[in-house]
């Protein structure tokens, strides 16, 4: 006797349990109750060969109560909705990129002021060093503060440290050129601060009450090829002296300054007779009565613009100090 009624039988039944396992019931289904449409695959049914696998789904889906996906309420995004998401990325971007430019900007603040104090550390240093380590005298207080004038305005940018080698040829009297070392802007680069010396120049130094005579020297030896020139720092700002954009106007932001105690009209009006020597203001009220210690304050500004350009940019000051003492004979 032929089984083949029994299997269509049994095929009609897993069909049936198929269908309402995979297939939405009935045309009102929606996805909110749970029961998607999903797709069948030949072979998903290990207890159907694959060939009657495949005709069941094939049957299945002749059916009029199988639904695709976009029956069940699936669609696209709309023109407006894609719209909004465009615009929402652009000023995701937009932000993103106002946020890496202000992470640019405030890299490049601190690395070009960290090359600023980087400079203004290595001048300042270099200066305090040889001023403290000056030798002074009665006729040479160690230090000198020269005045340039320019557009009728006075710009005291140059410093004389009487600092030899070795010992000074004449502790006592003035030095010797090749004794000192000089602190000035360049002539023709005015944002360069330079070191000058001048060694095998014997030659005696101008008395200390002719600043002629000193700038008058300074200048001839500045140019000459025995000077060696050493540049400290070439981040000094300018600033133009008559208000143009003349480049030999312009004129460096260092400014030194020298305090002395006694002063010099303090010590004339000893040795005139109007104030007593223990009445003078000696340092740390050091004297006795053959001499008394007298300090020479040197006070040190200096400008350092952030980044290679010298104008154009507001500086960064720097200040600083040193001294010198010396015992002054009654």
């Amino acid at each position: 006797m032929s089984d083949r009624p029994i299997w269509i039988s049994r095929f009609r039944a897993r069909r049936r349990a198929t269908t309402a396992r995979y297939a939405c019931a009935s045309s009102d289904t929606t996805p909110s109750e749970g029961r998607w449409n999903w797709p069948i695959y030949a072979g998903s049914y290990p207890m159907f060969p694959a060939s009657k696998s495949n005709k069941m789904i094939s049957d299945l889906r002749r059916g009029s109560k199988f639904r695709t996906p976009a029956a069940c309420g699936r669609r696209g995004l709309t023109l407006i909705e894609l719209m909004i998401a465009s615009a929402i990325m652009t000023m995701v971007v937009g932000a993103l990129a106002v946020l890496s430019r202000a992470v640019q900007v405030g890299c490049d603040y601190s690395s070009d002021h960290g090359e600023a104090v980087q400079h203004a550390r290595v001048v300042l240093e270099r200066i305090t060093r040889f001023v403290n380590g000056a030798t002074a005298s009665s006729e040479f207080p160690g230090i000198l503060v020269l005045d340039r004038t320019e557009g009728g305005y006075s710009f005291p940018d140059t410093l004389v440290v009487w600092h030899p080698a070795t010992t000074a040829f004449d502790p006592k009297g003035r030095p010797r050129f090749e004794e000192l070392v000089v602190f000035c802007t360049s002539p023709d680069r005015p944002q360069e601060l330079l070191e000058l010396t001048f060694p095998g120049n014997t030659g005696m130094v101008p008395p200390l009450a002719d600043p002629v005579a000193w700038s008058g020297a300074l200048d001839g030896l500045i140019g000459l090829s025995t000077t060696r020139r050493t540049v400290l720092t070439d981040r000094l700002r300018t600033a133009s002296v008559d208000g143009s954009d003349n480049a030999a106007s312009r004129r460096a932001c260092a400014r030194f300054h020298a305090r002395f105690r006694p002063s010099d009209q303090e010590l004339a009006a000893y040795t005139a007779g109007d104030v007593a020597w223990n009445e003078l203001p000696w340092v740390q009220n050091v004297y006795g009565p053959s001499g008394g210690l007298r300090q020479v304050l040197l006070r040190i500004e200096l400008q350092l613009a952030p980044g290679k350009a010298s104008n154009g940019r507001a500086g960064v000051t720097f200040f600083d100090s040193a001294a010198v003492y010396y015992v002054v004979d009654k």
